[in-house]
Formats: structure tokens, C-alpha cells, sequence
């Protein structure tokens, strides 16, 4: 069975919160042990004119990724955190190595992007 998502969807849109929330939250709560987040927190690590609503975050409640700490707060849960890790750490993985780089050898790509594999 193939699944088709169609650019701009509801449903590609909601994936694409999911993981901004998701990797806000976990860059937000590096040394916190847990803490909890308000909204105005997020809202302040999200990027300029993004609206962040609390059917948003009560999607990701029901996703099972945040839980309600208060009416106003939320903590990541277990699953939350594992996939905010991930997300961070594929953040770090395409800043560490420019876009369009093959790493073959001697290829145009690579020399075009500064990036000397020998």
C-alpha cells in the first residue's frame, strides 16, 4: 500500500509540526531534567510570524509525545524525548556537512562545496 501525501496537506502539515514542536521542546529542555514548558517558551524558539496554537500541542498530547504537566505547561514524554534527540542530532549531522556533498572522492560536488575527501 503506498500513502500519498500531498505538499501543503493537512496531514504534511501536521508532520511538520510535529517535529518543530517536538525538537523545540528537546532543545529547550538540554539540562533542565525535566522541567516543564510553557507555550510563550516555545513560542519564543519557533521561528518569526509562527503561530503556535494549543490545538497544536494537544495534538502532540494525544500523539502521545507531550504531556500536560498544567494547563499551561507540558513536559516531553519518553517517546517525545528519544524522537526530539533524533531530530537534533539530524540537525547537527547537515550543519557538519554541506548540503549536495556526494563524499566521493575527487567528484565536482564535494570540491564545489569546499570539502577536501581524500
Amino acid at each position: 500500500m503506498t500513502l500519498i501525501v500531498k505538499p501543503g496537506s493537512d496531514a504534511l502539515q501536521d508532520i511538520f509540526w510535529q517535529d518543530e514542536l517536538t525538537e523545540a521542546m528537546s532543545w529547550l529542555s538540554e539540562g533542565r531534567e525535566g522541567e516543564p514548558i510553557d507555550a510563550a517558551t516555545i513560542q519564543r524558539v519557533l521561528w518569526p510570524g509562527a503561530t503556535l496554537d494549543d490545538a497544536r500541542l494537544q495534538q502532540m498530547v494525544d500523539d502521545g509525545l507531550v504531556e500536560r504537566v498544567s494547563p499551561a505547561t507540558f513536559t516531553l514524554t519518553e517517546r517525545g524525548r528519544t524522537r526530539g534527540r533524533m531530530l537534533l542530532e539530524a540537525d547537527n549531522l547537515e550543519t557538519l556537512q554541506p548540503s549536495g556533498v556526494c563524499n566521493t572522492p575527487g567528484c565536482k560536488c564535494c570540491a564545489d562545496a569546499g570539502v577536501d575527501i581524500a
